[in-house]
């Protein structure tokens, strides 16, 4: 009992530890320090954050217990000394619940990990009698047996989420048969890597432990590389292509991780597996430290099979799923060792032929899949994209894949690659100049009229009537759209709200950074509703407290909630109530802006009206359309409300979202790191005055841009001439044909608004292409013929065309802005010489 408590004390403080530390990395990287630290989505994460000083202290006691047996190491004494340092330093200074976004993040990151692998090392380095007192100096080998079981479980594992999550429906599966047809091809890929990692390991094992004269040391030493290696190789490959955080910082905090958890593991494991009052022979370990594992591997077969369905799709970018995946791959195969110890000898000869057989059974297997698994295609590329679709829904077999095809995965990434990181995720980006859509804004003559922008938060265009006549769950926003302009081919040109909502507000696309400083010089919007003399009154999201300046008078809503909490309908309510009250200034025009997570995939609120669910004509509404059904009822009652005090038609009202959302009918899910028509396309209502209605014309054929949101509006209220400029929007609405043929598009440039993915929606929206920098790939959509992206047509000729179009817009909008990846600023000259730009 004595020692499961000495391992769980451990496993609990190192864990909070390495929390601790990853929330510190996580702060000092731009995006997430918006979107997860000062706003954090998850319950758990809010607590933490409020009680880590309490949280830290209990934990450092359960350090001092679970490294008591060690007290003397001078090693214990320094981990010990800088943990309380720390401590001290976090508590007087509340420093977790005010971290900034500086070094000092990421100084911190790495000085936590430092005492919990001086703990870990301390233990490591304590002796103790061991299987190496056995005198035994050559190693037997792994058994190939017990790692194909191990593979197997983990197969049937995976894939059992799979089908509980119902995570099977973009593949051709009908039937039992064609399930089974999956299963033969998932299974034979788990072998093989099973058998391969085996291999690989046995080989090592020979070589180390000849070098070492130690079997014991060897296979600590294999075993604690491979797992530092896996999680090493792990954490990069997160921080650069889910967060584009390279370079040496992002090398030195992977290997410091990966070190620091995988001698935490040895640690932990340690005295559970061998109790020294309790080792009976060279392999053998108690049952009592045996029993505690297999019950936390039992624990986390459960979770990685009911996950798919309890998660569904709350789980940001896949983090949860990966290290569900992650235990999965571990505690398995340890388990399995455990239950089936004996060590096998093998000869050279035989630890070949086994891994190839077992290899030329799994490529034998694929590469004739077509002619028995008809289900999954009957060609080899049918078959191929039918392993990738079910490879993108679970995380493991992606995973496996991925190792296995690790040659065919990416085209080769160099000069390119760097081109596109370069200019993403910008640190301490600078706005140098003022950012003008005219040269002059001027008060109009007459009150403007008021302004109500409701941007739903990733709601798709294809989940709204007025774009989708299977619709019928949006009844106002249908009819919103019969007495406005419904703009037909509106995109975001950013993937996620980080970006996509300062863009709204700037009118013109900024650097990839969050966020250029002063934020000021491109908020146009800002400069228009200060210069109309609008009385804002906002609901103040996390965006909103970056990019638009806190003043005595600027009206701000939803204040005492996180937020994943915000509603259209408490919104709304609050907006109605502050227009009855004295503070609304009704000598001023009224601008409004709202941004309702209703839908969002972490949204946490309840829902307003869950009656409403049987009140749709629709037999199955999903989460999705269910919240946006309340949205739309919220909608409809302030409409009403707009019409019943006189000033619907004497209003500007828009309707849209900041991108959509990918939810896995296709294969692909979320939305921030991913660049697809559903992501993409938005809906976009604009209702004006009738006597303004009446003299605009709008041509529908063209695309559009949320960053033609604020241009328009300036248009509207009569500021102009609008400046021509490639990187600036331009008004959805003019008085005359030729006048909207002096704002020509043709093309809009798309990006990620966290990672280093862009794209081009070329030839007037006819062609999608998109490229990501890690593994680099690409993909060219003909969205005329193909308007769900499901064929990439992509040629070498188009893909190297494409890429130095994109390569060639990112370098001419940082020369625009004066930046160069070093943070030199460019000469003027070079950024006046791009196509209608000019600096104000």
């Amino acid at each position: 009992m004595k020692t499961l408590t000495i391992s769980l004390a451990r496993c609990f403080a190192g864990a909070f530890f390495v929390l601790t530390s990853m929330f510190c990395l996580l702060a000092y990287i731009p995006y997430t320090y918006l979107f997860l630290v000062k706003e954090p989505p998850m319950q758990w994460l809010i607590v933490f954050i409020q009680y880590h000083a309490v949280l830290y202290w209990i934990c450092f006691t359960l350090s001092l217990y679970g490294y008591w047996p060690v007290r003397k190491s001078r090693l214990a004494q320094a981990a010990w000394s800088i943990q309380a340092v720390c401590g001290i330093f976090f508590t007087a200074r509340h420093y977790i619940p005010a971290i900034k976004n500086d070094l000092w993040a990421y100084a911190a990151s790495l000085i936590v990990l430092a005492p919990v692998l001086l703990a870990a090392l301390a233990d490591a380095f304590h002796p103790s009698p061991t299987p190496a007192d056995t005198g035994e100096k050559e190693p037997g080998s792994f058994s190939f047996s017990t790692a194909a079981i191990a593979g197997v479980l983990i197969a049937l594992i995976s894939f059992g989420g799979s089908l509980a999550g119902g995570n099977l429906k973009t593949l051709p599966l009908s039937s039992r048969v064609s399930w089974l047809e999956l299963a033969v091809c998932v299974l034979v890929t788990y072998l093989w890597l099973a058998i391969a990692a085996a291999f690989l390991v046995n080989v090592a094992w020979r070589i180390v432990s000849r070098a070492t004269g130690n079997a014991r040391l060897a296979g600590i030493i294999v075993v604690s590389g491979l797992l530092c290696l896996a999680l090493g190789l792990a954490a990069l490959a997160f921080l650069q292509n889910s967060l584009t955080f390279r370079g040496w910082p992002a090398w030195l905090y992977s290997v410091a991780f990966a070190i620091t958890v995988s001698i935490l593991s040895y640690a932990v494991f340690r005295p559970a597996l061998m109790p020294e009052s309790q080792i009976k022979a060279a392999r053998r370990v108690s049952f009592d430290g045996r029993l505690w594992l297999y019950a936390i591997t039992l624990a986390v077969v459960v979770v990685n099979v009911t996950s798919p369905t309890a998660l569904k799709d709350a789980d940001w970018n896949g983090v949860i799923d990966g290290s569900l995946c992650f235990l999965l791959w571990v505690f398995v195969p340890l388990s399995m060792f455990l239950l089936r110890p004996a060590m096998k000898v093998y000869s050279l000869p035989s630890l070949l032929a086994v891994a190839l057989i077992a290899g030329s059974v799994y490529w034998g297997t694929i590469s004739t899949a077509f002619l028995w698994a008809k289900a999954l295609g009957t060609t080899d590329g049918a078959v191929a994209r039918s392993m990738e679709s079910y490879a993108l829904e679970n995380t493991s077999f992606g995973f496996a894949r991925s190792l296995l095809r690790a040659r065919e995965a990416a085209e080769a990434c160099g000069e390119l690659c760097q081109t596109l990181r370069q200019y993403a995720n910008i640190r301490n980006a600078q706005a140098p100049f003022e950012v003008n859509l005219v040269d002059r804004i001027e008060p109009g003559p007459d009150r403007p009229p008021d302004i109500y922008m409701i941007v739903i938060d990733s709601v798709r265009r294809d989940y709204v009537g007025a774009y989708n006549p299977r619709v019928d769950f949006t009844p106002n926003l249908d009819a919103l759209a019969r007495d406005s302009f419904v703009i037909r081919n509106a995109y975001t040109q950013y993937a996620g709200t980080t970006l996509s909502e300062a863009a709204l507000w700037t009118g013109v696309i900024p650097l990839h950074a969050h966020y250029m400083r002063p934020f000021s010089r491109l908020n146009n919007l800002e400069k228009l509703l200060r210069a109309e003399h609008y009385q804002v009154a906002v609901s103040y999201d996390s965006i909103l407290r970056q990019i638009l300046p806190d003043s005595s008078d600027l009206v701000k809503f939803d204040l005492d909630k996180p937020w994943n909490e915000f509603a259209m309908g408490p919104s709304l309510q609050q907006l109605e109530s502050f227009m009855e009250g004295p503070a609304r200034d009704r000598n001023r025009p009224l601008f409004f802006y709202t941004q309702p997570l209703n839908v969002h995939q972490f949204y946490r609120g309840k829902r307003t009206s869950p009656k409403r669910e049987e009140s749709g004509r629709r037999s199955a509404l999903n989460r999705i359309s269910l919240n946006l059904n309340d949205v739309d009822a919220e909608l409809g009652d302030f409409f009403r409300y707009l019409k019943a005090h006189g000033t619907y038609e004497n209003s500007i009202i828009i309707v849209t979202a900041d991108h959509g959302d990918a939810t896995g009918e296709l294969g692909r899910l979320t939305h921030s790191i991913i660049i697809f028509p559903e992501v993409m396309q938005i809906p976009l209502i604009i209702h004006v005055p009738e006597k303004m209605r009446r003299t605009l014309i709008y041509d529908e054929t063209s695309i559009s841009s949320l960053t033609d949101v604020t241009p328009t509006l300036y248009y509207l209220l009569g500021q102009g001439p609008l400046k021509n400029n490639r990187f600036f929007g331009r008004p959805l609405f003019t008085h005359t044909r030729e006048e909207m043929q002096q704002y020509p598009r043709n093309e809009l440039f798309l990006a990620s608004d966290v990672r280093a993915t862009y794209g081009l929606l070329a030839d007037n929206g006819h062609y999608m292409f998109t490229i990501y920098d890690s593994p680099l790939k690409s993909y060219l959509f003909d969205l005329k013929n193909d308007p769900l992206a499901t064929n990439n047509i992509l040629t070498d000729e188009s893909r190297r065309q494409y890429q130095q179009r994109v390569s060639a817009y990112l370098a001419d909008l940082a020369a625009f802005y004066q930046y160069k990846p070093s943070g030199e600023i460019t000469s003027p000259a070079r950024a006046a010489s791009l196509p209608g730009a000019k600096m104000k």
